[in-house]
């Protein structure tokens, strides 16, 4: 077996995008107000194509729900928001994975993209 070989433009992606996380950490701790999230980087530089109208569609919903309910209708709709994501990976990963176990014709053509 041969060694894996260094891949230094990888090595500095990463550090790189460390370094943005960590900024954005302390950025957040120091500035309570900044909308943006360490994670959000994270999710957005892995799968950006995939989850940015989702991403797009909460985000509206939350500043709807917390500028018009306030933050007791906030708490209350975490439940649902919860249950969709739930149902969601329930629905993509149990469901259409015994679908594709009974009839694997009938998903070949599909991908469920979990992000």
């Amino acid at each position: 077996e041969r060694p894996i070989l260094h891949d230094p433009l990888r090595i500095v992606a990463t550090g790189w995008g460390a370094a943005v996380t960590g900024t954005l950490i302390w950025l957040r701790q120091t500035r309570g107000s900044l909308p943006l999230h360490p994670l959000g980087f994270a999710v957005a530089t892995s799968y950006g194509d995939l989850v940015w109208f989702p991403f797009l569609i909460v985000w509206v919903c939350k500043v709807l729900i917390l500028r018009y309910g306030g933050m007791r209708l906030y708490r209350a709709a975490i439940p649902g928001f919860l249950g969709l994501a739930l149902g969601h990976a329930f629905t993509a990963g149990v469901v259409w994975g015994l679908v594709g176990a009974a009839v694997p014709r009938l998903v070949a053509g599909y991908a469920v993209w979990f992000g």
